[in-house]
């Protein structure tokens, strides 16, 4: 929205010190040292939006956007204390958010950037980058923390059956963000009988994991976290069939995906990756669930959306 809107100024306010050379015109960042004490950090935020003289503040908090609109200095410490604009990416009920007042709630379809639909790759690229990261074979992708709620061993085990059972070569990727309890998953790892068909890739650039979810065959995302999911919307994006967790946060998608029940995630994964594989009318089916998301969503739609509703648009997006 900033970088659609040259006329306007934001001010990103962030934890980090450092440079905004990497922001284009009109953003500016801000360091904010949080204080651990509510009335200070309080305080502060007021007086970097006096500086600014602000007419807007907008924070982001559990997947939902608060927006709150600022009057006058003089009348910030009110506005603040007001019910905000509450922008929420995937849906109330999932996100377990309390009732809000009428006209308070706007739902607004997620989108991610620069991801490459499937069917816009070429044989060529394809097999690229399989060759690349599994030596030209098929595979099952998983993206996301390597940590415990993700219930990487429990895929590990739900693919163990899948082998088993259908004697192919197709191959695990797991493309995961490092996290303290990373050491102990690939202690299990180098055990694992199949570790062979397994490739774990740590902290990858974001463009090489969309170029990943592009050519899969398929995404796997057993998480039992309640929190805003990428890797489905990824998947859904790229037009691949998405396997998943039926958590309410990632059912609010829609009916989109092969939803696995919590309390069968090892045979639950390994039936729906079996059927995958061997029937070829479901693969499409989920493959057409998936471009029908893409189709109903995007980064442009979803900006312009919360544009609308922040009372910043309309204007056109490149």
């Amino acid at each position: 929205m900033a970088t659609a809107q040259p006329e306007r100024a934001f001010v990103f306010l962030t934890e980090v010190a450092g440079t905004d050379s990497s922001y284009p015109p009109p953003i500016t960042v801000k360091p904010v040292k949080k204080s651990g004490f509510g009335w200070l950090d309080r305080k502060r935020l007021l007086t970097l939006l006096e500086e600014e003289n602000a007419g807007m503040y907008v924070n982001f908090n559990g997947g939902v956007t608060n927006v709150y609109p600022l009057q006058e200095p003089a009348t910030y410490k009110r506005d603040l204390q007001q019910t905000p604009l509450r922008i929420v990416f995937l849906g109330a009920e999932a996100l377990q958010q309390p009732a809000q007042p009428a006209g308070k709630l706007q739902y607004v379809p997620p989108a991610l950037p620069e991801v490459i639909a499937a069917n816009a790759l070429s044989w060529t690229e394809t097999e690229s980058i399989r060759t690349q990261y599994t030596g030209g074979r098929e595979y099952f992708l998983f993206t996301g923390d390597i940590d415990a709620p993700h219930k990487l061993v429990e895929l590990l085990k739900a693919f163990s059956l899948f082998k088993k059972r259908q004697q192919s070569n197709m191959q695990l990727v797991l493309a995961g963000y490092d996290t303290p309890w990373t050491d102990s998953f690939e202690d299990k790892l180098a055990t694992y009988k199949y570790r062979g068909d397994v490739v774990l890739l740590k902290d990858l650039e974001w463009k090489e994991t969309v170029r990943l979810a592009a050519a899969a065959y398929a995404m796997v995302y057993p998480s039992v976290s309640d929190t805003l999911p990428l890797a489905p919307l990824l998947a859904l994006q790229a037009g691949v069939p998405l396997v998943a967790s039926g958590i309410p946060v990632v059912r609010a998608l829609g009916d989109v995906a092969e939803w696995v029940g919590n309390d069968r995630l090892e045979d639950g994964f390994s039936q729906a990756m079996m059927r995958l594989y061997k029937d070829e009318s479901y693969k499409q089916q989920l493959v057409q669930q998936a471009k029908q998301f893409a189709g109903n969503a995007g980064r442009p739609r979803m900006l312009e959306a919360m544009g609308e509703i922040i009372g910043v648009y309309p204007l056109p997006l490149k």
